[in-house]
């Protein structure tokens, strides 16, 4: 009995290690994006609490400049808010640009793996052919001794 061997053996594990590749990536992009989502939330509580302490200082009665300082500083957050907010968007691109490449990647594995599994099937079908062939003609020489 032969040993079954898959002809694309070497483009599945090909397929199988662009797959772990892709499956790297898409975790590393997804990380990148969990860290931008943080700093976006940081900057967010950032100026909630500074225009809280704002709220607290206009109470008091504090000067123009003081304020002028408060107000300056909110509206650089406000900027770092929106830079903070374009930077979340170039991930979530990437990462679904990643999730789609292992989709890709993930599918053309399983098409490989379909085919060797179909291939294998096939191969215990002559394997079995072969048996049988062999048994049929241990029978019919077995008859034709005794004949004899």
């Amino acid at each position: 009995m032969a040993k079954f061997q898959f002809k694309m053996d070497t483009v599945l594990r090909l397929r199988e290690n662009l797959e772990e590749q892709k499956k790297n990536e898409f975790g590393r992009a997804i990380a990148e994006l969990d860290r931008q989502k943080e700093k976006l939330n940081a900057l967010i509580k950032e100026r909630e609490r500074m225009i809280q302490e704002f709220h607290e200082a206009v109470k008091n009665r504090i000067d123009s400049r003081k304020s002028d300082r408060y107000n300056k500083y909110i509206k650089l957050l406000d900027k770092k808010i929106e830079d903070q907010l374009i930077a979340v968007k170039k991930c979530e691109k990437i990462v679904d640009e990643c999730r789609q490449e292992l989709i890709d990647a993930t599918k053309e594995k399983k098409k490989l793996e379909k085919l060797k599994e179909k291939q294998f099937q096939q191969y215990l079908i002559e394997e079995k052919r072969e048996e049988q062939k062999v048994t049929d003609e241990l029978v019919s020489y077995q008859t034709f001794a005794k004949g004899i």
